[in-house]
């Protein structure tokens, strides 16, 4: 059976700091999604990346499911990140351009499938 799109909820949300708080609890209680479901899996799955900042989008069905496709770090982020480790200061060399191309092409989206109500 195909699932029918209720609403699509999109996020920018730090790596495992989401709260069922404002202004994430609310949004996602209007939609009808279980805000502490959504915090823990988000936090379990963001653990030891606190230091980024995640677009996260929430596809909300009918029937009460939801789906929740968490995607890889900005660019921006991804550079500060490499400056900090290597310690040297923030620059575009030809080295980290294809550590972030590297790092966005082997991180693809993280989907976590069907959560129910």
């Amino acid at each position: 059976m195909k699932k029918i799109i209720k609403r699509t909820v999109d996020f920018l949300i730090q790596g495992g700091s989401a709260t069922t708080g404002f202004p994430i609890g609310a949004t996602l209680s209007l939609v009808g999604v279980d805000a502490v479901a959504f915090a823990s899996r988000f936090n379990e799955v963001t653990k030891g990346w606190n230091e980024f900042i995640f677009n996260v989008k929430i596809i909300v069905y009918i029937n009460g499911e939801f789906d929740l496709v968490i995607k890889s770090p900005k660019v921006w982020d991804l550079f500060i990140y490499i400056a900090k480790e290597s310690n040297e200061k923030l620059e575009v060399t030809k080295t980290n351009i294809y550590n972030i191309c590297k790092f966005k092409l082997l991180n693809k989206p993280y989907l976590i499938k069907s959560f129910y109500k």
